[in-house]
């Protein structure tokens, strides 16, 4: 009974040597290009720092500040376009290394922008003429590589309480691409990354 168009771009790591800005760029062009005005990023907008032995030489900066420059910059703006974003685990890096908030600041510096903490974010989208919404959820774990690439996926989606379950599951930090189709009533991705590997 009606349409929802939107896109979906993780692990941006603005500041990052190894990001791909002209690929994420190419990206929000075409999505705009087929009518889509709504961008979810599951986590991971920046480098952060201190995330790995050797990281400082892989990051253009290491300065909170110029990380989110990086981002405010490098964020693709057009007219109409929004995005609906969550921090991960190298956004809060700079929370624990000196106690600032990385994604709201960037919430302030775009107004195109909207945040909703780290790690989970849960929202509705609707479409013109649908009654009920389609519950969303931006999710970023913060654990390691697996058996299977949808264990850490599936345990996730088992311990959302029944109220709380949302339609549809986007989730960062694998860096993998990933659809589970229906898992307990809920549809979940992960959604890969816009940099290429580090060392």
């Amino acid at each position: 009974k009606g349409r929802i168009l939107f896109a979906v771009a993780s692990d941006l790591h603005f500041a990052s040597k190894l990001q791909r800005p002209e690929c994420l760029t190419n990206f929000i062009d075409l999505c705009y290009e087929m009518g889509v005005r709504r961008v979810f990023c599951p986590g991971d907008i920046f480098a952060g720092v201190r995330m790995y032995p050797g990281q400082p030489n892989e990051v253009t900066t290491c300065s909170m500040e110029g990380q989110l420059e990086a981002g405010v910059k490098g964020l693709p703006r057009r007219e109409g376009l929004t995005y609906d974003i969550i921090g991960g685990n190298h956004d809060e890096s700079f929370m624990k290394s000196c106690g600032a908030d990385i994604i709201s600041a960037l919430g302030r510096r775009r107004q195109d922008v909207r945040t909703y903490g780290f790690y989970s974010g849960l929202f509705d989208i609707g479409a013109e003429g649908v009654k009920n919404p389609i519950k969303v959820e931006l999710h970023h774990p913060d654990k390691a590589g697996a058996y299977a690439m949808t264990y850490h996926m599936q345990k996730e989606i088992e311990q959302i309480a029944p109220g709380m379950k949302p339609h549809i599951i986007f989730m960062g930090h694998t860096h993998q691409s990933v659809f589970l189709p229906d898992y307990r009533n809920v549809a979940g991705f992960y959604c890969g990354t816009f940099e290429d590997q580090t060392l």
